[in-house]
């Protein structure tokens, strides 16, 4: 107990004289003889292995001090959620101060991937791998064992008869058994859109050589209670999608059985558009760049703290989340990660776009673009009724909605909005009066015969009035780009939307307007946002001649 507590004050006064940039102060020497090994030049990086006692902490520092660019790779265990704040300030103070002696050096912890370390070994640069010795009692961090992540061993038997459930996925690695509860009410219920999508979820939770998971389709009022499904379920995992207006990548069940394996979580839940701030803003509108845009949060730890109340859908050890809704008869499907505590971890690699929203937008940027004359408005398809909400709130307005989908014109009147529930062919001038404009907000693309829509709605403007006009451009330059890489991918959703029975260019769309009778008054160009290896790609098409086919609205 003595040379413990010995050996954790050196290392502290060691470790804090670092942190303050204060080395100068350390009384120590270094024994050369190992520096020779690094300093000299070399094609690859060099692997160091310390196991992590006495001066380690030191040691590394004068290792780069001889020259030699040198890097750690460590573990998070300091920042899992039963750590006490002080101690993960403490740790990461070490580190910081420590990179300071590391000649360029950094602290990667291996949570985050591997693949960091392997491109800082192809630079040439040392990379030393921090061990536990098999008695780690003299280790000043030995205290923060017990939040790693518990080991659990399955007897032979046992282990083989459940292998022989578990389907294999493309690496050969066994896929554990699942069920999926699968709740089908939203707010989308009854739409082409939801349907679509429904379809491409239950078709990616399965491996594309895996048995698929038996789904159990369910709704609010029909769903048995956790403790009853779980009590019955013989499957390793349980799958609960609370909202299925949601997309995700093939292999989104991969990435939360990773996270829920490795964090010894009883739950983990999906990252969704909550968690996508800072430099994991949200930039992608098709479906390789979601691809792409999930594949750099790879980056991201498997797994860290869950801290939402609207969890979207989820993994569950079954037999630990058994044991806990056994002693927690009445929780809710919907409440079980936040009733789980620290035991509900949050897997920020495996990404969902909910789009449950779809039908609430109030596009509160067309607003600008209606003459201060209009006083009275009819929006056309325009869901809950959020744009016509928007306008109605102009000193004099009125706003009425034409919805043909049964639970947004029930949201929509419930909200306080007059509605038409039909489709525009069915309007009739002698039941819902003149109006001074009328408005299709990215509701043309969805009709079969949009001119006929645009001469039916003249019936109902006054003289000199307006129609308001916007479409998905599918010259947006993403689009172009997936055309240039073969790629064409419905989605439930945005320009690529399943529903999109018209696509336009802002010279097709004049060309209709002007076919309908309506003139041009004033609105903006299609949107061309562009990343730098977008505008490299353009240039290249553009020295193969194309530059005026590209440029053509």
């Amino acid at each position: 107990m003595r040379e413990r507590f010995v050996v954790e004050a050196r290392e502290e006064l060691e470790a804090q004289l670092v942190a303050a940039v204060r080395v100068n102060k350390l009384n120590c020497a270094f024994e050369p003889s190992g520096a020779a090994l690094v300093g000299h030049q070399r094609n690859r990086g060099l692997v160091l292995l310390t196991p992590h006692f006495d001066s380690f902490f030191l040691g590394v520092a004068f290792l780069a001090r001889n020259g030699a660019k040198v890097n750690l790779m460590s573990s998070a265990v300091t920042q899992q959620p039963g750590v006490d704040a002080a101690v993960t300030r403490h740790f990461s103070s070490k580190y910081r101060g420590l990179e300071n002696y590391l000649n360029g050096g950094r602290v990667l912890d291996m949570e985050t991937g591997l693949r960091q370390f392997y491109r800082l070994l192809e630079r040439g640069e040392t990379l030393v791998v921090l061990g536990i010795q098999s008695n780690p009692g003299r280790w000043w961090g030995a205290d923060l064992l017990v939040n790693l992540p518990p080991v659990v061993e399955i007897q032979a038997a046992a282990a083989a008869a459940e292998h022989s459930q578990m389907p294999h996925t493309n690496g050969n690695q066994p896929l554990p058994t699942c069920e999926v509860v699968f709740f089908v009410d939203s707010v989308l219920q009854g739409t082409e859109e939801l349907a679509f999508g429904i379809d491409a979820l239950k078709a990616q939770l399965s491996s594309p050589n895996a048995t698929s998971p038996n789904i159990h389709e369910v709704t609010r009022l029909s769903a048995p209670s956790p403790a009853a499904f779980l009590a019955g379920s013989s499957a390793a995992q349980v799958l609960v999608v609370l909202d299925p207006a949601v997309v995700a990548v093939a292999d989104l069940r991969q990435q939360l059985g990773a996270s829920l394996m490795r964090s010894g979580a009883t739950c983990v839940v999906s990252a969704g558009r909550s968690d996508a701030t800072g430099e994991w803003t949200i930039d992608y509108c098709t479906r390789s760049e979601l691809e792409r845009y999930v594949d750099r949060r790879q980056a991201l730890p498997e797994h860290a703290p869950y801290q939402s109340t609207d969890p979207k859908l989820y993994l569950l050890n079954t037999e630990l989340a058994r044991n806990f809704v056994s002693l927690h008869p009445h929780c809710a499907w919907a409440d079980l990660p936040r009733a789980l505590g620290a035991a509900c971890q949050l897997a920020p690699r495996a990404f969902v776009h909910s789009y449950g929203d779809y039908q609430m937008s109030s596009r509160l940027e067309m607003l600008a673009m209606l003459p201060d004359s209009v006083r009275r408005l009819l929006d056309i398809g325009g869901g809950e009724g959020g744009f016509a909400r928007a306008f109605a709130a102009r000193p004099g307005a009125q706003a009425c909605l034409l919805e043909p989908g049964a639970i947004a014109a029930q949201r929509a009147r419930a909200s306080g909005v007059t509605v038409f529930e039909r489709r525009v062919e069915a309007l009739d001038p002698a039941e819902v009066g003149l109006f001074d404009a009328v408005t299709f907000l990215d509701v043309l693309e969805h009709l079969e015969n949009p001119i006929d829509a645009l001469r039916q709605v003249r019936l109902v403007l006054r003289q000199g009035g307006y129609v308001l006009v916007s479409v998905p451009n599918v010259g947006f330059w993403p689009i172009v780009r997936e055309l240039m890489i073969g790629r064409f991918d419905y989605l439930p959703v945005g320009i690529l939307c399943n529903t999109h029975l018209r696509f336009f260019t802002e010279r097709s769309l004049l060309a209709l307007l002007n076919e309908a009778g309506f003139c041009r008054r004033a609105g903006p160009s299609p949107g061309s946002a562009r990343s730098d290896v977008d505008a490299r790609a353009i240039g290249c098409t553009q020295r193969a001649g194309l530059s005026n086919r590209l440029a053509e609205p």
